[in-house]
């Protein structure tokens, strides 16, 4: 595993300049607010892993779990994820 590999996310470079990301939260790959948070941030990372010269040219995506690729949302915690996307302080975009 690389130095990128969180609780649910595991990071492997299978070849020079490619990194591999496997969904890993048993048993789904369904994205709580815990899981969305924690993948925003890996690829906040490996943004600026990028840009202070660190050579990626290629990302995959894939999950851990056999058969299973992720089943969406947890709607346990989706109230959660609804009322951070309410906030638009950070989200130029959701801004009036």
């Amino acid at each position: 595993m690389s130095k990128y590999s969180t609780k649910w996310l595991k990071v492997s470079v299978p070849v020079p300049h490619v990194l591999h990301v496997e969904l890993s939260r048993s048993p789904v790959n369904a994205f709580s607010s815990e899981y969305w948070r924690e993948y925003g941030r890996l690829f906040e990372t490996l943004i600026g892993a990028h840009a202070a010269g660190e050579d990626i040219r290629a990302l995959v995506v894939s999950s851990a779990i056999s058969k299973m690729f992720t089943a969406g949302l947890d709607l346990h915690s989706a109230t959660d994820l609804a009322s951070a996307a309410s906030d638009t302080k950070h989200d130029r975009a959701r801004a009036s």
